[in-house]
């Protein structure tokens, strides 16, 4: 008979965990010492059983991507994405080589203007990485332009990886745009794209409203609206959902509650799958192409170390989510060959020296974070229904609903960090005794809803007088 080490030990339920806590806390109020309330109004408990595992979510453990094909690789894989900011082409193209020599696999080019991409990508092997494209401008410009390039240079259609950074929603929430704009330019994006299998030319960008200060649920709520008025849109230019749901993927932050973020990132992947299957289109959860950043939300300008670790958790929380991709930022916002060079670094220590590419998702069965899991895809699915009831992501831009609920989430994170009721290392707490940099808030429009970082309020009001 075969004997495990934890045969000596007891089960022990749910109920048997609560009441020896109820013992150690000595009459004290159960719910006020142990329990929390995270700003998406979920109640995380102290301890967490096997009684809360969550059927269903055994299909998404271990899908993060399709098994390697080649011997040797390691099981766990994403790409460790340089960002690059191009304004002179000779000048970003050393820059991208020179990253590229040192632990890059990956680039997402931030073009404003015409671009010079035989200069920009001068020697740069394009087939053996992933590229990620994105500009205020024109996009559709900006992909002609890009595909001459790649035709003159003889790159195959197969030989692309990556995808375009387009969501013609959030742009509408910084610009002034027409919805049905939107769907011309999406529907001519996917046409010109659809040669290239693994080059997706739309994304979700749930990151944009993790950046003007949602919540998680708000974020993945709105994201996700967003999308099923782009499938319903297309559907009546003659685009398929199976034809969307393909060429776009998932662009989205991690933010500073650790075990939120991976819940959070991992229920992106469950809901987008969920929804592909709602439409009839037949897809593995492991086919979900995720794009992860380091979150600006999060970040300070004063003590500009700390956003080291900052980041550092976060690319964890990625990773541990599921990303495909890891874009992780400069922690002082500047393009210094030190700042970049421990931006590139961080995702190579945790693959190199952490072994975080060792073990596929060593979160899966986590009672806590599937537990967590579920409660985030109640409230996402909940708000989706209240979304649709008042006509869709577009009329919720329009009332200015989503606006004003977003921007209520956002002072609420804000305030508390003013007030010192939520710990900020650097800013609020320990904060430096240097001089500290003027920061200006953003000029929003009410029917905006821009970038904005949780210490920015702090910041502004204890700034050095100018």
């Amino acid at each position: 008979m075969k004997k495990t080490t934890f045969d000596a030990f007891p089960h022990s339920s749910k109920e048997d965990w609560i009441r020896q806590v109820l013992q150690d806390i000595r009459g004290k109020d159960f719910e006020a010492t142990l329990t929390t309330i995270n700003p998406d109004g979920i109640r995380i408990q102290p301890c967490y059983t096997e009684e809360d595992t969550v059927s269903g979510l055994e299909g998404y453990r271990n899908a993060f991507h399709p098994n390697p094909e080649i011997p040797g690789i390691p099981p766990r894989i994403w790409a460790n994405v340089g960002t690059f900011e191009v304004e002179d082409e000779k000048v970003s193209n050393r820059e991208i080589l020179h990253a590229l020599m040192n632990g890059i696999d990956g680039i997402f080019l931030k073009i404003d203007g015409p671009i010079d991409w035989a200069t920009l990508l001068k020697d740069v092997g394009i087939q053996y990485i992933k590229v990620y494209l994105e500009t205020e401008g024109s996009v559709l410009e900006l992909w002609e332009s890009f595909k001459s390039w790649i035709q003159a240079a003889g790159i195959k259609p197969a030989e692309l990886h990556g995808g375009i950074i387009w969501d013609g929603f959030v742009q509408a929430l910084q610009y002034p745009l027409e919805k049905e704009d939107i769907y011309v330019n999406a529907a001519s994006l996917l046409a010109s794209v659809k040669a290239y299998p693994d080059f997706r030319p739309l994304a979700i960008r749930f990151s944009h409203y993790h950046q003007a200060g949602a919540t998680a649920v708000q974020e993945l709520a709105y994201g996700f609206a967003s999308f099923i008025e782009l499938v319903d849109g297309l559907e009546k230019h003659g685009i398929s959902p199976a034809d969307l749901f393909s060429n776009c993927f998932v662009c989205i932050e991690a933010g500073g509650d650790f075990f939120g973020e991976i819940a959070k990132i991992k229920s992106a992947r469950v809901i987008f799958h969920q929804l592909a299957t709602l439409y009839g289109v037949s897809m593995e959860p492991a086919m979900v192409e995720i794009f992860v950043g380091t979150s600006n939300w999060t970040k300070s300008t004063w003590d500009v170390n700390t956003n080291l670790l900052r980041n550092t958790s976060e690319a964890m929380a990625a990773i541990f989510g599921g990303c495909n991709a890891l874009a992780v930022g400069t922690h002082d916002f500047s393009k210094a060959d030190f700042s970049t060079r421990m931006a590139r670094n961080i995702s190579n220590i945790l693959k190199e020296e952490s072994f975080l590419d060792k073990v596929v998702d060593p979160a899966a069965g986590s009672y806590y974070l599937e537990a967590l899991i579920r409660e985030i895809l109640g409230k996402v699915k909940s708000k989706l229904i209240d979304i649709e009831k008042i006509g869709g992501w577009w009329q919720a831009f329009e009332s200015g609903q989503m606006q004003n609920e977003i921007r209520a989430a956002r002072g609420k994170s804000m305030v508390a960090v003013l007030e010192g009721k939520s710990p900020k290392i650097g800013s609020n707490k320990f904060a430096p005794n240097e001089s500290r940099p003027n920061v200006e808030l953003p000029q929003e429009q009410v029917w905006q809803l821009l970038p904005w970082r949780e210490t920015l309020l702090f910041e502004h009001q204890n700034q050095n007088p100018a």
